[in-house]
């Protein structure tokens, strides 16, 4: 800090969350609803967020999930 030096570190692969896309989806799918059945199907969600279109800000038929780190993840697929 003395020196006014930047750090930036990064989380090792198996530490980071995994996301996954869900395509497809039209936008008005509650995204409770989304997580509830992702949980029944033994993922832990920890966000899921529907993606917007950068310029009108409309909702899009995309939805982002991240899931907490575990050797099933790719089930989800």
């Amino acid at each position: 800090m003395e020196k006014n030096t930047e750090i930036h570190t990064y989380k090792p692969r198996e530490d980071r969350s995994f996301r996954a896309v869900i395509r497809n989806l039209h936008p008005s799918t509650e995204v409770q609803d989304i997580k509830r059945a992702l949980i029944e199907k033994g993922h832990e969600v920890t966000n899921v967020w529907n993606a917007k279109q950068r310029s009108t800000n409309r909702p899009l038929p995309l939805h982002f999930i991240d899931i907490k780190p575990h050797s099933s993840n790719k089930e989800i697929f």
